[in-house]
């Protein structure tokens, strides 16, 4: 997984707490990508859109994205993400 995805799932999650869809799962990420959604306005979400087609494909649609990220992914996370 791209650390670019990384940084989107991660947004994603973080807006579980704003009202976004609980849990984030590979499919809700997808739709939002879909829909527009940058977190950092400069993420190549073409692209990251692709990969997470394939990783539906891989682990199907209902897949939560929070098991996917590790404890060195959060500690490492950008400070803007």
């Amino acid at each position: 997984m791209t650390n670019t995805l990384k940084r989107l799932l991660m947004a994603e999650i973080d807006n579980e707490s704003e009202g976004g869809v609980s849990p984030t799962t590979l499919e809700s990420a997808l739709d939002s990508v879909r829909q527009g959604y940058n977190p950092t306005g400069d993420m190549d979400m073409e692209t990251v859109g692709r990969e997470l087609e394939q990783l539906l494909d891989q682990l199907g649609p209902d897949t939560a994205a929070e098991p996917l990220l590790t404890v060195e992914d959060w500690t490492n996370r950008p400070y803007y993400v």
